[in-house]
């Protein structure tokens, strides 16, 4: 799923190879700040992200999350989970 208003895209699937500039966005301490979860990794790598990325497209084969990627001018900017 894709929603697209001007510079802002909201996608429900982003390629794997985006998993790094995942790992760069939670690590951001202002980033960091907003994330609920106290089980939150510190530091957060690359195969948390992709740990996170593979969680939320399928379990036993089946979709069964949704989280928005948001990519501003077309530069992975967050998540919405």
């Amino acid at each position: 799923m894709e929603l697209k208003s001007g510079d802002i895209e909201l996608l429900t699937d982003i390629p794997e190879d985006c998993a790094e500039e995942l790992a760069e966005l939670a690590n951001d301490p202002a980033i960091r700040m907003n994330i609920g979860s106290h089980s939150f990794p510190l530091p957060y790598s690359r195969d948390d992200a992709l740990d996170f990325m593979r969680l939320n497209r399928e379990l036993f084969g089946k979709k069964f999350r949704i989280d928005f990627y948001i990519h501003f001018r077309e530069e992975l900017s967050g998540v919405i989970e």
